[in-house]
């Protein structure tokens, strides 16, 4: 009996220690790739505990993914030892309630005046798209949502791509109602652009964090004159400016769903596409159908290691979903 018993113990050991030394590996490889480091030895027990239990409902989720039962699939990203209300926390930075100013004209589109579209859209392959870039712990996506149209609408006024600088706009357009690190409009970023203009990323490169605005006139790439208000709610109206016009600016609300997106269509039945609940700025760079699913096609801020290699599909199609076509803009040069 007692060796029978030790048998046990024995066997018990070897099938537990694989799994020890698999997450060990997996933690190892997490801190590495996105250069994690923890003040203390308590913190990171900690966080490894919040990695561990992430881990779980991902692969919880994908066992549903591949039950057919939803239609996209998570992953272990740089967002991995951060609990759902720390994400949170850090998405809701960019709600603002000020209003903008309006120091230009708002000039609206008119779907109803546009009676043919493309079916699908990608302006990625036309050279209108700079490379996926990362916001870090800056919640400054409303200036890599404007920056990207802005980017987007001189390339078609210039036939060169050229990147522009998010870091300039975080630095010198409070005076326009945006607030850095802790949200913004894209509207007050292309007002302050009208009024100032707006450099190079080269010139001016992303630090990741509020600092003095260091602006240089001699350096500004281009202006904007105005821009356009995207009929609210309107997900036709949202296709037929992109299929027209270029990549556009849009805010949606950034829920859970989120935190851990690594590919397929994204329909967040979580989130809600009113103003108020709006809290992250994107692109929108085109839209598509795949197996009878209409979906957008987004750029996102996070870094290229995050979702679709840096973007994310969205439902299309489905009321709205997240607020895409709330409000999107925009710019005119």
């Amino acid at each position: 009996m007692e060796t029978f018993v030790i048998i046990l113990i024995t066997v018990s050991a070897t099938l537990a220690s694989p799994q020890r030394t698999i997450n060990d590996q997996t933690w190892s490889k997490f801190k590495q790739t996105h250069n994690k480091e923890y003040s203390t030895k308590t913190e990171e027990v900690k966080r490894l505990a919040i990695f561990r239990e992430n881990l779980s409902k991902i692969e919880a989720h994908n066992t549903r993914f591949k039950n057919g039962e939803v239609t996209y699939f998570k992953a272990m990203n740089k967002f991995s030892d951060l609990t759902t209300d720390e994400f949170l926390a850090f998405i809701n930075r960019n709600k603002l309630t000020k209003q903008e100013k309006n120091y230009q004209n708002l000039k609206k589109i008119n779907s109803t005046k546009i009676e043919q579209y493309e079916s699908q859209v990608d302006w990625r392959s036309n050279g209108l798209v700079s490379e996926v870039k990362n916001e870090a712990a800056c919640s400054s996506s409303w200036s890599f949502s404007a920056i990207g149209a802005v980017e987007g609408q001189l390339a078609l006024k210039t036939n060169q791509l050229t990147s522009l600088s998010e870091q300039n706009l975080i630095d010198c357009s409070a005076d326009f109602g945006n607030n850095g690190c802790n949200g913004g409009f894209a509207t007050n970023a292309y007002s302050y652009v009208s009024q100032q203009g707006i450099m190079s990323e080269n010139d001016y490169p992303y630090e990741g964090k509020s600092n003095v605005c260091r602006f240089d006139a001699s350096k500004s790439v281009t202006t904007v004159t105005g821009y356009y208000d995207i009929d609210a709610n309107d997900e036709i109206s949202l296709q037929n400016t992109i299929a027209m016009m270029g990549p556009v600016a849009a805010t949606v609300e950034a829920t859970e769903e989120l935190q851990f997106y690594s590919g397929g269509i994204l329909l967040d039945e979580k989130c809600n596409n009113k103003v108020p609940d709006l809290n992250h700025g994107v692109l929108v760079v085109g839209y598509g159908t795949k197996d009878e699913n209409d979906f957008w096609i987004i750029k996102n801020s996070w870094g290229s290691k995050w979702g679709e290699e840096g973007y994310y599909r969205l439902v299309r199609n489905h009321g709205n979903n997240c607020g895409i076509a709330t409000s999107a803009t925009l710019p005119i040069l």
